[in-house]
């Protein structure tokens, strides 16, 4: 059984919602991040990381390489890299890069943060 078949998407939104809450964005949209919280988990595509925008727009996404969770780095997956013209980037960097390119705030979150654990009440 795929781990997205478990979870609802009200478990996504939930999660999500709670996040950008946390972080200063309580009036983003919480749906593109949740769809894609839902997407890396139906897909098997784990130690991701998104992008976002103050909107709650996914702008890029990051994955980690290298060995287990306390060793290796985050970087811009080759399709966002080659979409916004830049090299494949450590993640602070392509953040750093991404900001000047689109004048707008990011930030970046990981797949576990919305998608992991008990859902909010």
């Amino acid at each position: 059984m795929q781990i997205s078949q478990v979870k609802s998407d009200a478990y996504y939104r939930a999660k999500v919602a709670r996040h950008l809450a946390s972080v200063g964005a309580p009036d983003a949209d919480p749906t593109p991040l949740a769809e894609w919280a839902a997407d890396v988990d139906r897909e098997g595509r784990m130690r991701r990381s998104a992008i976002i925008d103050q909107t709650g727009a996914v702008i890029a996404e990051c994955v980690r390489i290298g060995g287990g969770m306390r060793v290796g780095a985050d970087y811009l997956t080759d399709e966002d890299a080659e979409r916004y013209g830049l090299e494949r980037t450590e993640r602070g960097l392509a953040i750093a890069q991404l900001r000047r390119m689109l004048d707008r705030p990011l930030i970046c979150v990981r797949h576990w943060e919305v998608a992991s654990g008990s859902s909010p009440r």
